[in-house]
C-alpha cells in the first residue's frame, strides 16, 4: 500500500461541491493546514488512518452541502480502485476558493512527479494511469490558470541561434512562468521565463527576473518552419511561418556585352 499524498487525495477526499462554487462555506486556518497536510505530511503515515481523520476533523463538520459522502462510493474508494479520482475538481475547486496559489503549484509538482514515474515494462501498461494523471492536471493547471490571471509578454529574438522574450502573471509576478516552443507542432522545449533583465525592471515588470532564453541545437531550425511560442500553455506570444531566405538569382550576362 503507497503511503504518499497522492492516495489521500484520489482514494479519501472525493470532495463533491454541490450547487454554486460560491455557496460553499469558508474554511478555517484550520482547515487549510490540514488540507495542505495532504500534499506535505504524510509521506511517512499510515494513510489510511490520517485520511479518515482528516476526514472526521474537516468535513464531516461542514455543511453537508460541500461533501458527497455517500458512503458506497466511499468504500469503493478506500478499497483502492487506482482508476478512480472523482474528487479532483472539487479539491481544486477548494484551493482555487482559498487563494492557495502556492498549494495547486505544489499540487501540480506532485502529479507531474507521479506521471514521470509512470514508465512501461514488459509486464506492465501504464497507459490507464497516464491518462489518470494528465486529466487531473489539466484541472489544476486551470484552477492555477484562474489563480494566476493574464499573462503579459512578448518574443524579441527568433532564428537560429536564439529564441528570447520575457512573461509575466500579471496578477503573481513573483510566479515564474514556463514557456513551451514548437516546431512544425513538435514540442522542442520548455524553459522557465527567470532570467534577470534590467530593462524588465526599469519597466516595472515585477522583480525583472521574467526573461527566458533558448538556444536551438544545430540543424533543427530549418525554414520553411512553423514556430510557436506558448507562456504557460496557454498564451501564445508567438506564431509564425519562418520562411526560408530568398534566393538571389545574378542576371543572365548579355552576349553581345563580351
Amino acid at each position: 500500500m503507497r503511503a504518499d499524498a497522492d492516495l489521500l487525495h484520489r482514494f479519501v477526499l472525493p470532495v463533491r461541491i454541490v450547487g454554486p462554487a460560491a455557496a460553499a462555506p469558508s474554511l478555517g486556518q484550520d482547515d487549510r493546514d490540514v488540507m495542505k497536510a495532504c500534499h506535505e505530511d504524510f509521506h511517512d503515515r499510515l494513510w489510511r488512518d490520517g485520511a479518515l481523520q482528516i476526514l472526521t476533523d474537516v468535513f464531516f463538520r461542514k455543511e453537508a452541502s460541500i461533501v458527497n459522502a455517500a458512503e458506497g462510493e466511499w468504500a469503493c474508494s478506500i478499497a483502492g480502485n487506482d482508476t478512480m479520482n472523482p474528487g479532483i475538481e472539487g479539491i481544486v475547486g477548494m484551493y482555487v476558493k482559498l487563494g492557495e496559489l502556492d498549494t495547486l503549484q505544489r499540487m501540480k509538482e506532485h502529479r507531474q512527479s507521479l506521471l514521470d514515474q509512470c514508465v512501461d515494462t514488459a509486464n506492465f501498461n501504464f497507459d490507464v494511469t497516464r491518462s489518470i494523471y494528465r486529466s487531473d492536471l489539466e484541472v489544476i493547471e486551470a484552477g492555477i490558470e484562474k489563480l494566476s490571471g493574464e499573462i503579459t509578454g512578448h518574443v524579441d529574438v527568433f532564428n537560429e541561434n536564439r529564441i528570447s522574450g520575457w512573461a509575466l502573471y500579471d496578477q503573481h509576478p513573483d510566479k515564474r512562468v514556463t514557456i513551451d516552443i514548437y516546431f512544425n507542432g513538435e514540442l522542442v522545449a520548455e524553459v522557465v521565463a527567470d532570467q534577470f533583465r534590467k530593462d524588465l525592471l526599469k519597466l516595472n515588470k515585477g522583480d525583472g527576473h521574467h526573461a527566458f532564453l533558448f538556444e536551438p541545437p544545430s540543424g533543427s531550425y530549418q525554414p520553411p518552419l512553423q514556430l510557436e511560442i506558448r507562456a504557460a500553455k496557454r498564451k501564445v506570444l508567438k506564431a509564425v511561418t519562418v520562411e526560408p531566405p530568398a534566393v538571389t538569382v545574378e542576371p543572365a550576362e548579355d552576349a553581345g556585352a563580351r
